[in-house]
């Protein structure tokens, strides 16, 4: 019996605004439109979806159903463990540490993190790195801090626009990417120092309403939603076979503003979760796909105007998801046959944009998310008794947040920060 491995999904969210940015953010979650730059001549949106759009490479596995392994199902049932910590939670201090600085207010604005950990602890953290204030020639950069080590850097490729980091073994991350400049999906993947391999998707061709990755114990997740389709592409990849190839998965239609970032989950039994709307305006919810039986077989939706920014599943097999309704901030668990089993509304708690939540392995839920009254990042934390805090983190502005979980088995938020207009990428934890 293999152990239950934690599903760290870890990647970066929507710009927690600082200010009231009404004005430079679309308050539809999950519908994302790239400022480009004007030397990128882009025609992601030009006519219709032809044949010739769809790029095939030679060794992407191929569009028919694929014999997976027997789902390894655990019969057993975790269970938090109750055992203090050696030293409590509200003794530890919020420290900032700066890992790259100098970009402009427009840049980090628009831009965003991604950051996650490896099973040695090692933190890999996504963002893009500039030659110069005006960032003409941004590069797709990933910073690599091993524990008790510093900050080294390994550049993908110049890019612009939407990423995301997971990471399955150790030293092997990979990132998931749209190029807006070659107009396909694109994964690297780590295979030592600087050395990258590069894949291409077969996608449709157009701009993305949808993109998320994720993980469970061996496998790879990637969906991709075009902006001219409501259909869903999905695409999974086996670390644990020798001759691995990125496979298809059977599409989800009429899937509206999919997946954008936390938004696709695997659980350890063979199922895939996908956050989307049921209509274009409609309630937010969640499908199945069985990997066993190989289609997407269940849907379940809220029943209220709740904007979903955030899933996670948990050890104990419960869905969760973090919310805005209203100015509140709104954590649901339950699963597909009653997904708001329980309900926390932090009505204390004016929400600005987007939340970032995700589990500990002892069971403790954290959810990060900007304070609209005060213009500050704060942190509520349930232990697996059940319990709810909330502190401040940053008492300042911070976009493009992204959080994971750190070789202390405690949340650790990257994001940008701005001071007179000069800004740097940061990562925050507490220390002891």
């Amino acid at each position: 019996m293999l152990p239950r491995r934690f599903v760290v999904l870890c990647f970066a969210l929507f710009p927690l605004a600082g200010c009231d940015c009404s004005d430079q953010y679309n308050a539809n979650r999950w519908e994302f439109y790239e400022p480009f730059g004007p030397d990128a001549q882009l025609e992601l949106d030009a006519g219709p979806i032809l044949a010739d759009d769809v790029v095939v490479i030679e060794d992407v596995g191929p569009d028919v159903p694929y014999v997976w392994d027997v789902p390894l199902i655990e019969e057993e049932i975790w269970v938090a463990p109750d055992v203090p910590r050696e030293v409590p939670w509200e003794e530890g201090t919020w420290t900032p540490q700066v890992v790259d600085s100098n970009f402009s207010f427009n840049h980090a604005l628009n831009d965003r993190t991604s950051l996650v950990v490896d099973e040695d602890g090692t933190m890999w953290l996504g963002y893009h790195s500039c030659p110069d204030r005006a960032c003409s020639a941004a590069q797709l950069t990933v910073g690599r801090r091993p524990v008790g080590g510093s900050w080294s850097f390994e550049n993908i490729q110049r890019h612009e626009g939407i990423f995301g980091l997971e990471v399955i073994d150790a030293e092997q991350p990979i990132v998931v990417y749209p190029d807006p400049f070659d107009n396909v999906l694109k994964v690297a993947m780590r295979q030592g120092r600087n050395r990258w391999d590069i894949e291409s998707l077969p996608v449709r061709g157009g701009g993305y309403d949808g993109f998320d990755v994720t993980r469970d114990r061996a496998r790879f997740y990637v969906s991709f939603a075009s902006r001219l389709s409501s259909t869903v592409e999905f695409f999974a990849y086996n670390t644990a076979d020798n001759n691995a190839l990125w496979r298809r998965l059977p599409s989800l239609p009429n899937a509206h503003s999919a997946a954008f970032e936390r938004g696709l989950g695997a659980d350890n039994a063979f199922n895939l979760y996908l956050v989307h709307r049921r209509e274009e305006n409609g309630p937010y919810g969640l499908a199945r796909y069985s990997l066993a039986s190989n289609e997407w077989s269940e849907k379940k939706y809220f029943g209220d105007n709740s904007l979903v920014s955030s899933f996670v599943i948990r050890r104990n097999g419960e869905l969760c998801m973090s919310s805005t309704t209203g100015n509140n901030l709104v954590v649901t668990c339950g699963d597909m046959s009653n997904l708001a089993r329980s309900r926390r509304v932090f009505s204390d708690q004016r929400v600005t944009y987007y939340s970032s939540m995700l589990e500990g392995k002892d069971g403790t839920l954290f959810v990060a998310y900007h304070g609209l009254d005060r213009n500050d990042l704060r942190v509520a934390r349930r232990t697996h008794t059940g319990q709810w805090t909330t502190e401040v983190a940053l008492n300042s502005e911070a976009y493009g947040v992204s959080t994971a979980i750190n070789h202390n088995d405690e949340i650790a938020i990257s994001y940008y920060s701005c001071a007179s207009s000069i800004c740097s990428v940061q990562v925050l934890e507490k220390t002891y």
